[in-house]
Formats: structure tokens, sequence, C-alpha cells
């Protein structure tokens, strides 16, 4: 998650675990969400999936929103693009498309369409295990925070677990990272300190 990294961390300080349930009222305002700028017509900002080709560009996002990442280890370009290709990834952008023209269409209403390639300006990870859909590495550039660029990325994102028939979204934010833990008690996420994180590696620095 997004943040200034605390240079003063214990290295191995387990992450706070956050969950959010999933109720039937709930759903109805995902759904309802998600349309227009979200899932819907063209807006400046589209939501978008993440492709094989943005690494180098979602890498050098990370890095300008102060996210700590490992390119040697599970955020390699070999390692993210194998995990591109799993059922269990969803992985969405926010892109900027900076230049746009209306044009009419066929039947004479007016379109918004996109001129360009646009620039990434936000990234989530989401991935599911069958139980639980999980919401990992949020990140927004810095000239777009606070325009809800992040909240759009989660509810899209939720949007998307629901209709997967899962009704628990969980995260973990390090405790450090006071800023996502502030942006995701306002999305409604549930903070756990009754829970311990533990983790297994095969190797050092994966």
């Amino acid at each position: 998650m997004w943040g200034p990294r605390n240079p003063e961390m214990a290295p191995g300080r387990c992450p706070v675990r956050m969950t959010s349930k999933l109720r039937k009222d709930g759903l109805r305002q995902l759904r309802s969400a998600s349309k227009g700028k979200i899932a819907g017509t063209f807006d400046a900002i589209r939501i978008e999936n993440i492709r094989p080709s943005d690494y180098d560009e979602m890498l050098s996002l990370w890095e300008r929103a102060g996210l700590p990442f490992k390119p040697t280890g599970r955020d390699s370009r070999k390692d993210m693009l194998r995990q591109m290709r799993l059922p269990t990834a969803l992985y969405l952008k926010a892109t900027d498309y900076r230049t746009a023209e209306k044009n009419r269409g066929a039947s004479g209403e007016k379109k918004m369409v996109a001129k360009g390639r646009g620039v990434m300006v936000a990234v989530v990870l989401g991935t599911q295990d069958g139980r639980k859909g999980w919401v990992n590495r949020l990140a927004v550039l810095p000239g777009y925070r606070k325009k809800g660029l992040g909240k759009r990325l989660v509810r899209e994102l939720e949007r998307r677990f629901a209709k997967m028939g899962l009704g628990i979204f969980t995260c973990q934010i390090e405790d450090w990272n006071t800023v996502s833990l502030k942006v995701f008690k306002r999305l409604g996420y549930q903070l756990h300190k009754d829970i311990s994180y533990l983790t297994k590696r095969r190797v050092k620095g994966i």
C-alpha cells in the first residue's frame, strides 16, 4: 500500500490484517459505484486490466509512490508475468488519457475517444483463494492522491470479487503505513488486532 516507508521499521515486523464483509445491501452500492466512470463510458481516467507490457511502468509507479518492492523476488519481471497468467489474479490500473476529443458516433451522440497510450497513475493487485478476495499493492502517484482514485480501484476490485461469489475482502498493511490504514478504514475495512501474520519462505528475498 502507498505511503512513505519508515526507515526505522524492524525487519520481519508483521503487517496488520484487515477484512471487510460484503453484505447484501453493500452489494447494491458496489454495483452502483461500478457504473459510469469505473466500468462504463469513457472518463479521462479509466480503470483497466494490467498487461504484461505494463511491467516497467508499474515498477516505476511503485517507486515514485514510495511503495517498497522486490525486483529480484516476487516482483521480478519473470514472477510478475507468471502471476498475471493465473486465473486468481485481478491486476488493475488507472490510466490517465491526457488527450481526448469529442467525436460523434454513428447515431450522432457525442463520445469521448482516447488518443494516445495514456499514463498509468495508480495500481492495485487483487488475488483470490476461493474464500476471500485479497487487496494488494495499492499505489497512487503523489500528484493524483486525494482524488478518489484509490477508492475507485478498490471498489472495482470488490465488484469483481463479488461477481465471483466472494463475500470477504481483506488486505494486509504494515504498521508503519498509517496512510493506507486510514484509507482502508474509510472504505469500511475493519482492523483485527487479534490476528497474527506468519510466513514461511523457500528462499530469502522472495
